[in-house]
């Protein structure tokens, strides 16, 4: 269950960076799509964070994290269809 969870956590850390990166990388990006892919990678910092800390996506705490990265996940699937 450990390596489970350090898993998970290492993969929000990666992700996180891996997005603002490639953001990074490309100038072109509309800046609503940017906004987006930053407001997800902050959520998944946050997650990471909270999840070290020993929450679990149950916390009432977590609810509005979880639901910042769905709609910035929602809104990157939208515009980039």
């Amino acid at each position: 269950m450990l390596g489970v969870a350090t898993s998970g956590r290492q993969v929000l850390d990666a992700g996180s960076r891996y997005l603002v990166t490639k953001l990074s990388e490309e100038q072109a990006t509309s800046p609503e799509l940017a906004i987006a892919v930053r407001n997800l990678a902050t959520a998944y910092q946050e997650l990471a964070i909270s999840y070290l800390n020993d929450l679990t996506n149950s916390d009432a705490q977590l609810q509005p994290v979880l639901q910042a990265a769905d709609d910035a996940s929602a809104t990157i699937e939208r515009l980039c269809k």
